[in-house]
């Protein structure tokens, strides 16, 4: 089973929910920049909602129209989940992939964009200080996280060993 399907579907069952776009772009960024992270073969560049890529875009645009994934367009956000059938035969992804959707499948698609948003950051300036990561943060984001959330964020980034402390 492909890569991006199997993530899906890890997400869906430690979750309990189909996962949004924005999340799926986020847990594989995450998946790919951890410690014993898994390159799924995207590139990331910053994007309005944090880090994005197109690749995977086209990724799930193709896996919806060969019938690979269902998607559930709301006002909000677009649901995906993996389809029944001959596509629905998931498998196990390796463990370090599983450990950082189980670290990070309780969080909203919102907290999920700082998060990712501040490791970014922080990969590309990799000397910054955690003030100038905040900072870095705010130009970026503007007011749309407070400073102890974005800090917040750093901690847990640090903790979850994606950078040193």
């Amino acid at each position: 089973m492909n890569n991006v399907l199997n993530v899906i579907n890890s997400i869906h069952d430690i979750s309990g929910k189909p996962p949004c776009k924005k999340t799926i772009h986020k847990m594989i960024y995450l998946i790919q920049e951890a410690e014993n992270g898994v390159d799924l073969g995207f590139d990331y560049s910053i994007y309005f909602y944090g880090p994005y890529s197109k690749d995977l875009n086209a990724e799930i645009s193709y896996l919806y129209r060969t019938g690979e994934v269902n998607i559930e367009v709301s006002r909000y956000e677009h649901k995906i989940s993996v389809a029944e059938g001959e596509h629905s035969e998931a498998t196990t992804p390796e463990e370090p992939i599983l450990e950082v959707i189980r670290r990070f499948a309780d969080k909203k698609p919102v907290e999920l964009e700082l998060i990712t948003t501040t490791l970014y950051i922080k990969r590309e300036a990799p000397h910054a200080t955690d003030d100038e990561t905040v900072n870095y943060v705010i130009k970026v984001k503007g007011s749309k996280y407070p400073v102890p959330q974005i800090k917040s964020a750093i901690n847990e980034l640090r903790t979850a060993g994606y950078f040193a402390a």
